[in-house]
């Protein structure tokens, strides 16, 4: 029975296998011509533009973005005028300021201020006023004013002297 299953089955093998010794002959190789190395050059270059250049691109895209923290907003606040900074314990004081706010173009958020605004000097307080409620959007910006009084209100004898006398020698009261 067996016998008879392999005969079947040679019988379906191609004609021009079946009965053929199977002998290895030596692989024979033909020269490179212009046609192999212009083929070869083009299947390269295929790779390259399918696989290669799409994960460069990817990774320069990544090493270029701009990963830094956008500048923060510039608050400032300048003295225009003031009076009552002439030593005496008990003298009202006030004073003219101006505030600035810069938005810069890297923040996306609008920024606002508003409230109250002290003058210190020493880490007390000098004068109290408010500052107007406003936003200002992205690469925006706004100037206001800001009048800022005491009500007469005194200071320390030893902080008043040392405002007098720090005005004294070098003109300039650190606020």
């Amino acid at each position: 029975m067996r016998a008879r299953r392999y005969e079947i089955m040679e019988e379906n093998l191609l004609p021009c296998t079946r009965h053929e010794e199977h002998q290895l002959l030596p692989l024979r190789r033909k020269p490179m011509d212009a046609e192999d190395i212009i083929a070869g050059c083009l299947i390269a270059g295929a790779v390259i533009l399918i696989f290669v250049l799409p994960v460069v691109v990817i990774i320069q895209k990544l090493l270029c973005m701009d990963y830094s923290t956008p500048p923060p907003p510039e608050i400032s606040v300048v003295v225009n005028g003031f009076s009552g900074l002439d030593g005496a314990a008990r003298v009202p004081r006030a004073f003219n300021l101006s505030l600035s706010v810069d938005n810069p173009g890297g923040n996306r958020l609008e920024v606002c201020v508003g409230g109250e605004a002290t003058v210190l000097y020493g880490g007390v307080p000098l004068a109290t006023g408010l500052v107007e409620d406003h936003c200002v959007p992205p690469d925006g910006a706004w100037r206001g004013t800001i009048h800022a009084a005491s009500g007469g209100v005194g200071l320390p004898a030893e902080l008043a002297a040392l405002m007098a006398t720090e005005k004294r020698a070098g003109g300039d009261v650190k606020l």
